[in-house]
């Protein structure tokens, strides 16, 4: 695909990130304590339809709701054990529609929907883990159908202490509702392993700098986008997985510089850097992590002392520009121009923040 004559240049025609536009952004809302609130520590952020932010808190073990414009609407879900109820570790994300996803690490998942007056409430939950599977789910492809991945599950750690492998592979299929297998095998991705080694009686657990690993990342449409570590292309899938749309990924090289490499261990232990330091790439990936708004691929594209570098394409590959966000942010939401962040504030804490983005 997308291999006509009129388009051969835009394929050809390779993309140098550090001669890109540098656009200008504006901090649309910050939420943080209040009267009404106060967070323990955000993990994910989900945005309805009308505009009100649902954000997973880790420190108070709940799901809690503001609207458009950053006020306390309440707590969608509490600690407990019981239905609607959350414990431990869990993941919210967004099945469209104003449908929400909690999946636990007990393999039970939980929907929320939007009532009437636009607060979320528990709907209903599954039990998709059976037969000695593990499900992570990615999203929903029809009502009680779901593209998911398979929890890895380590059973002799030592390999791992080892350091041999570079990557994982994750496998990815779709499963039922009741936990049953619809496609046992779809696709397989590669994932970054870390640097793990044995320190003090315990483990430490370290991250390889430039490394990337395969992105998927869901369309609003139900469609979702794969972009591969050996491919220099990204590809458009529908829900039934056909191909409907390959776009090039002609990224220039960009070598690693010793200054570089000594931010991204400003915080590793002197005993190990050295062998971590071994593992890394002569260059930087084309990209650390991928999202999508429609017409917009966005890419993480460098982490340094200035900040997170966000790469911005059009579905034909062309660059549109970047800019840089503080490496505090971590952007969980993108909807038109709009990024949705949860900030680490050392003086204020945990904060959500909106950015316009100006194309």
């Amino acid at each position: 695909m997308n291999c006509s004559e009129g388009n051969k240049d835009k394929i050809s025609q390779e993309i140098d990130y550090s001669t890109l536009k540098l656009l200008n952004y504006t901090t649309e809302l910050e939420i943080g304590e209040s009267e009404d609130f106060l967070p323990g520590g955000f993990t994910s952020i989900v945005v309805s339809s009308s505009g009100n932010i649902i954000v997973s808190d880790r420190g108070n073990i709940s799901i809690e709701q503001f609207d458009s414009k950053g006020n306390y609407l309440g707590r969608v879900a509490s600690e407990g054990q019981g239905p609607g109820e959350v414990s431990g570790f869990f993941n919210l994300k967004s099945l469209g529609n104003d449908t929400l996803l909690v999946n636990s690490t007990n393999g039970l998942i939980m929907k929320f929907g939007a009532s009437p007056d636009g607060m979320f409430e528990f709907v209903s939950d599954e039990k998709l883990d059976q037969n000695g599977n593990s499900f992570n789910i990615v999203s929903e492809l029809r009502p009680g159908q779901y593209l998911a991945s398979k929890r890895l599950v380590i059973r002799d750690i030592t390999r791992y202490l080892q350091n041999i492998d570079d990557y994982s592979t994750e496998d990815y299929g779709v499963v039922n509702a009741d936990g049953s297998v619809a496609i046992d095998s779809l696709f397989s991705l590669k994932s970054s392993l870390p640097h793990i080694v044995q320190s003090g009686g315990g483990i430490s657990v370290n991250s390889v700098p430039y490394r990337f690993t395969d992105e998927i990342s869901v369309l609003d449409n139900g469609d979702y986008l794969i972009a591969r570590i050996d491919s220099s292309f990204a590809k458009v899938y529908d829900n039934e997985h056909s191909i409907q749309k390959t776009i090039p990924l002609n990224i220039k090289e960009r070598e690693i510089t010793d200054k570089e490499l000594e931010f991204t261990f400003k915080d590793v232990d002197e005993k190990v850097k050295s062998d971590i330091a071994q593992r890394v790439k002569s260059f930087k990936p084309p990209f650390q992590k991928i999202w999508t708004s429609p017409g917009k691929i966005w890419l993480l594209t460098d982490i340094n002392e200035s900040g997170k570098e966000i790469v911005i394409l059009d579905f034909d590959g062309n660059a549109l520009g970047k800019f840089i966000l503080s490496s505090e942010d971590n952007i969980q939401h993108i909807e038109g121009d709009y990024i949705y962040s949860i900030y680490r504030s050392e003086t204020k804490g945990d904060l959500i923040r909106k950015y316009k983005i100006e194309l």
